[in-house]
């Protein structure tokens, strides 16, 4: 992964996303969405940063543009949403080399 790289995390869990979202906060990191209904994005045609990606040979490079990353749904997802369970989505930057406390440490005793 490259230095500042966007993670885009897309869960029904939502002891996983509220875990995630504590995460970026106490670790200061640069959070750019943070959503309880990835499915109501959607339908507000809202875009989302990391939107326009490509890799090399990406067969589907020009629909991922015009559609953006919220238009990709997983085979759960796409289970999920039918049983009317939202899918939470939450999008931050991770810096390379940051260590990220998650307050499992012990301190150490002086």
């Amino acid at each position: 992964m490259k230095d500042r790289g966007i993670i885009h995390l897309k869960t029904d869990n939502e002891e996983l996303y509220n875990y995630t979202n504590k995460l970026a906060r106490d670790n200061a990191l640069e959070i750019l969405l943070s959503a309880e209904d990835m499915d109501s994005l959607r339908r507000n045609g809202m875009t989302v940063p990391g939107d326009h990606y490509s890799f090399p040979g990406d067969p589907d490079y020009m629909e991922r543009i015009s559609n953006g990353i919220l238009s990709i749904r997983t085979h759960y997802e796409l289970k999920f949403l039918e049983k009317g369970i939202k899918i939470n989505y939450f999008v931050f930057r991770l810096e390379k080399n940051k260590f990220i406390y998650h307050g499992w440490e012990k301190t150490k005793q002086q």
